[in-house]
Parts: C-alpha cells; sequence; structure tokens
C-alpha cells in the first residue's frame, strides 16, 4: 500500500518499485514544443517536465489528484496523512457576509477553510479581497494562523487590496505590512507585497547598478529577513494566480514557504494557458479549483451589471502578399496604421462621448494609444506615467458624468471601475483569458447604472487576425452566450448605426 504524507508544500510518497513508476509517471508532463530542443534531437533529454523529486521521493502537494486517479486505475491501495479535511463548526461570519446575497461568498469561504488550500475562481466583481479578507480574519480570531501574506502583481490592486483587507479584518492600515518597490515593512498579522519586490529582494543585490556597501548590506538583509519570514508563513494568498504558472522564478519565490498550512489563489482565469506544463505549475501549489462563482450567478444577483457584447466587423480584401508577413508586421498595417479601422474607433468613442455613456478603450499598444489620443484628443494613460497622475486622472474620469478614456494594459486586472458603461478591447489579441479579464473591468453595478457593454473589432480576412478574432468569439459566447452577441459591420452608415445601437441597448430617452 502506498502512504502518501503532505507536509507543507511537499507530499513525500512511501512504496514499493512498481508503485513509484506509477506515480511518477502520472507526474510527468510532456514540454510542449521539446521535440525542437537540440537536448531532445540529441537524445540528451526526453522532453518531459517531472513535477516530483524522484531520490527525496517527494511531489508537490497540489497534484494529490492526479496521482490518486493513476493509482486508482491501476487499483492501488493508498493511506492519506495531512489531506484530512478540517472542522468549521466554529465559523462565524461577520455582519456584511451574513446577507441573503452573500452566499456564494460564504460557500466559497467554507470550501476553503475545509480544504486548507486552493483555487476559489472569482470573476471580476465577486468579491476576491473581501472573500480572502474574511478569511485571514477568521483564522486569526480562531489563532489557527498567526502571519498572512497577500501577494499581488500590480500597483493599483496593491492600493486597493490594503484598505479592503483593513476594512473586514478589523486591522488598522497602518499594521498591516507593505513590501513595494523601496517600501519593505512586515506586519505582525498581515503583509501585503509585490511579486516583483519579492523577486527582487530574494536576489540579495541592490536593484540599481551602481552601489555602495551600504546598499549591499540592505539587500542582504532583506534577503534574510524575506527568506525567514516566508520560511515561517502560515498563510499565503495568490492573486491572479494564472500569472504564475509559466513563471519559474515566481514559483520558485513563493516555494520558499515550505511550511505553509494554508494556500488560497484568486482568479477568474486560474488555468490561463491550454498546456499542461502550466495547469501542472499552478495545481501544484494550491491544489486546483475548489470552488467556482459564475459571472450569471453575479449577474442574477444584481452584482454584476446586464451586459451585452458588440461585435463590429470589417472585412479586408484578401492580398496574397500579405500571406508571407510576420505577425507583427500585421498588426502594424491592419491595426496600427490602418485609416478604416481606426475611424471605426474614433466613431465609437464619439458617438459615446455624445451619449454621455462613460466609455474605456483599452490598447495592447502603446503606440496606438497615442496615435487615438492624438486623433481625439481623449487622454490616453499608460505605465510612462506616474502612479500619482494615474490615479488622478482615474479619479476625475470616474467622477463625472460620461466621457472617454483611453488606457493601456496597466488596468487590464485587479482595478474595478463600475460606473464605466461602455468598453472597447482596441487592439484585438487571441490570449482569451487576457480579453475576459479586460471585458471584467466594467461589468459592475452602480446606482446608476445597470447595464454595460462591451465592443470588439473583428477583423476578417487577414492572416493571424481573423483566427484570433474567431478565439475571441468563441471565448464570449461562454461568457455570455450567443444570444447577448450582436454585430454591426462596418459601412458608410456606421455612425448612425451605432448611436441606434446605443440608444436602444441603454434606453436612452434622446431623440434623433
Amino acid at each position: 500500500m502506498v502512504v502518501l504524507e503532505r507536509r507543507g508544500l511537499y507530499t513525500y510518497y512511501y512504496c514499493d518499485n512498481r508503485e513509484r513508476r506509477v506515480i511518477e509517471k502520472s507526474l510527468s508532463i510532456f514540454m510542449p514544443g521539446a521535440e525542437y530542443s537540440k537536448l531532445f534531437q540529441d537524445k540528451h533529454w526526453d522532453g518531459k517536465v517531472r513535477f516530483y523529486d524522484g531520490r527525496r521521493k517527494w511531489f508537490w502537494f497540489g497534484l494529490i489528484e492526479y496521482v490518486l486517479e493513476a493509482l486508482s486505475k491501476k487499483r492501488i491501495k493508498y493511506q492519506l496523512i495531512g489531506y484530512d479535511d478540517q472542522n468549521v463548526d466554529w465559523v462565524k461570519f461577520s455582519d456584511p457576509f451574513l446577507l441573503p446575497d452573500r452566499d456564494y461568498q460564504r460557500d466559497s469561504i467554507i470550501e476553503f477553510l475545509e480544504r486548507t488550500y486552493g483555487v476559489i475562481m472569482v470573476p471580476t466583481r465577486g468579491g476576491k479581497t473581501f472573500i480572502a479578507s474574511e478569511i485571514i480574519r477568521l483564522l486569526l480570531k480562531e489563532k489557527l494562523i498567526s502571519s498572512s501574506l497577500f501577494i499581488v502583481d500590480s500597483v493599483d490592486l496593491f492600493k486597493q487590496a490594503a484598505s479592503d483587507i483593513s476594512a473586514i479584518s478589523g486591522i488598522p492600515e497602518s499594521e498591516i505590512g507593505q513590501i513595494r518597490g523601496s517600501d519593505f515593512k512586515i506586519g505582525k498579522m498581515v503583509t501585503i507585497a509585490m511579486i516583483q519586490t519579492i523577486q527582487s529582494a530574494l536576489k540579495g543585490k541592490p536593484s540599481k547598478r551602481e552601489y555602495t556597501k551600504e546598499d549591499l548590506k540592505v539587500a542582504k538583509e532583506r534577503k534574510a529577513q524575506m527568506s525567514r519570514y516566508l520560511s515561517n508563513l502560515d498563510m499565503l494568498i495568490i492573486d491572479e494566480v494564472q500569472e504564475y504558472g509559466k513563471s519559474k522564478p515566481r514559483m520558485v519565490a513563493l516555494r520558499m514557504a515550505s511550511n505553509i498550512k494554508y494556500v488560497l489563489a484568486l482568479s477568474a482565469t486560474p488555468h490561463k494557458y491550454s498546456d499542461e506544463v502550466h495547469k501542472f505549475n499552478v495545481d501544484g501549489f494550491c491544489g486546483g479549483i475548489i470552488y467556482e462563482i459564475e459571472e450569471k450567478t453575479l449577474v442574477n444577483k444584481g452584482v454584476l451589471a446586464e451586459n451585452k457584447m458588440l461585435l463590429l466587423s470589417i472585412e479586408y480584401e484578401h492580398k496574397p502578399w500579405q500571406d508571407s508577413m510576420e505577425y507583427r508586421d500585421v498588426f502594424r498595417s491592419i491595426v496600427i496604421d490602418n485609416e478604416r479601422r481606426n475611424s471605426i474607433i474614433v466613431s465609437l468613442l464619439t458617438v459615446c462621448d455624445s451619449l454621455d455613456l462613460k466609455t474605456l478603450a483599452m490598447f495592447n499598444s502603446v503606440e496606438h494609444g497615442k496615435k487615438i489620443e492624438n486623433i481625439t484628443g481623449y487622454t490616453f494613460l499608460s505605465g510612462e506615467h506616474k502612479d500619482t497622475i494615474r490615479m488622478s486622472v482615474k479619479k476625475s474620469f470616474l467622477s463625472k458624468k460620461g466621457g472617454v478614456l483611453l488606457v493601456s494594459d496597466i488596468w487590464k486586472k485587479g482595478i474595478t471601475l463600475p460606473a464605466v458603461e461602455v468598453f472597447l478591447n482596441v487592439d484585438s489579441g487571441k490570449e482569451t483569458t487576457l480579453i475576459i479579464q479586460r471585458r471584467g473591468r466594467v461589468l459592475g453595478v452602480t446606482e446608476n447604472k445597470k447595464k454595460a457593454l462591451a465592443v470588439d473589432i473583428i477583423d476578417q480576412g487577414v492572416k493571424y487576425l481573423e483566427d484570433h478574432a474567431l478565439q475571441r468569439i468563441q471565448a464570449y459566447e461562454e461568457k455570455t452566450g450567443v444570444e447577448n452577441i450582436d454585430v454591426i459591420e462596418f459601412s458608410d452608415n456606421i455612425v448612425s448605426d451605432l448611436e441606434d445601437y446605443l440608444i436602444n441597448w441603454f434606453e436612452l430617452n434622446i431623440q434623433k
């Protein structure tokens, strides 16, 4: 019989050789594209990524389901140690979580506290920081943990998380540790950190090119402090966990919390990529999805706005010479520099502005954003702007009726913009999880907003772009349903068509 014993992030396996081979085979994944590697071609590597240590006989604890499935298929008996569900009879939710429409949040919290690990799949506006904050409060009150670390990867979410955690947990913001850039304060009970700063601290070297002995001393002290903190940490919370599956440096940093008791991951799209290596990395660290809050549930509860997708279809005459073009050249000629396509963008923005619909347009390309800014006069924000400027512009944009704002991918995740009524995905792209995240920025409801519209430009007849568009359409169908997707084809009447559509969908009382 196989004995599987969890200790922190590791599960040790005790078994005979036949059983060992079954376990290790279930944890070996062929790396996509490995066949092109010289090591593979020279037969120095079999192309597999192994998620176990064969010498010390352990694997990442979150992969337990894959191992149990493999053992069950071979009818091999096993004993689990350290995977028992925990008693949750003691849980008493705080007042905000007792509201009838918060049942999905209560259920997700209970599921996590029973398991002690896993991914809670939460769409935008599902309250992921509030869920995490209530879990922290409950575990601290019951003295099941003494320290917790909430890791984010965006500056805007970093700032938002501190106030959310303080409001729910009752811990003053001044007592919440903050690790970001030059700020390096570890809190007694709760700390919020940028993953980039953790990675930098663990290097033990100053980030600047020229540094003094004092700088080096400080860097080494931070490395030692960070290492000690992670090795003694009780609870780790990872926001946007899908960003870690393909980042070895991030996973290496997180795995220093080897004695962790509780691991919570939050994401609307945890399995961002389709390949198994990414999935094994994510699941191995946090144990896979344990609870999913569906977008439709939040719409029905009035947490998310009633929403539709509008596809603006533009068809191009096929040019044989385009078939030999690289993607970057197609993107430049058809997306960034295309006057006809840009005219659609400008038309939509100006119509929305004239109807006082608060509109957000998001760009992959900073160059493209600046181009549309120059044409329209609307403000474009990107990572080139300081935090203070971004916060000021955001505050001004959200405080007034209507208005148009152009932004780069800096707001693709982590930021809540419930007042926005129309979202435009400008620069195409094929990464469907990113598209869903972008769209989610504007699905919240407010006192004056109950409907939302996401708009995408569908480029037909162009290499790369047409395939990417089809992938995005499939993602929209899965999230909103085919019945909630409308199409307007580019024509000479595009301005009038857009105006009529927007007036009808938002039920605007406007006489044309």
